[in-house]
């Protein structure tokens, strides 16, 4: 019970305590069903504010747990912490932008076309995001994806080599040393078919 006019505390010793109880069903991250600490004070105006102040923390935690543990909407889509703050460099289609107006210049057609073709399928199939939101493992999906789609190996290798193409460029020209996800991706270049691919 929380002492009078002091909450979520009580008094042992003449020192106050905080107490809350864990919610029923958040239960299962803890060891114990009650969180309790000494907050070192016996005066009741120093005890009040650091209760309120741990009682928030507790409840934004809480909030985060019980977010983490729901089927959340498009919670695959959530950059992760790491990526939370950062520079990420440009969009895919900013990238293939930037790649054809800097290294477009007196090319063949086929350049644009392989190069469009290979952001098209990509952003088809994981968005438009952000460069460095792409994770190795959304580069390992998409090249099984394509070969579930039935294209050659060959195929799937002029994609993958025009992805790490206009990635590789623009991060640079986006002044990040990260490389891309899509480089280091094995490609079975002798057989297609997702079976294939590792």
């Amino acid at each position: 019970m929380a002492t009078k006019n002091v909450p979520f505390t009580f008094l042992k010793d003449g020192i106050f305590y905080f107490s809350r109880r864990v919610p029923f069903d958040l239960r299962g991250h803890y060891q114990t069903d009650r969180i309790s600490f000494s907050l070192r004070t016996r005066n009741p105006y120093q005890a009040t504010p650091r209760a309120l102040s741990q009682a928030a923390k507790l409840d934004s935690f809480w909030f985060q747990l019980r977010m983490s543990d729901i089927d959340l909407p498009g919670k695959h889509r959530l950059l992760s912490s790491d990526q939370v703050g950062k520079d990420l460099g440009p969009k895919a289609t900013e990238a293939l932008a930037t790649y054809l107006r800097l290294k477009g210049g007196g090319r063949s057609a086929t350049f644009e076309t392989a190069a469009t073709r290979a952001i098209e399928y990509l952003v088809g199939s994981k968005s438009d995001r952000p460069l460095l939101a792409y994770t190795k493992s959304d580069a390992t999906t998409f090249r099984d994806e394509l070969f579930a789609k039935g294209l050659s190996s060959s195929s799937v290798v002029r994609i993958f080599t025009s992805l790490r193409a206009v990635s590789s460029f623009a991060l640079v020209e986006h002044g990040l040393s990260t490389p891309s996800p899509f480089t280091g991706i094995y490609l079975d270049r002798g057989v297609s078919g997702p079976s294939r691919t590792s």
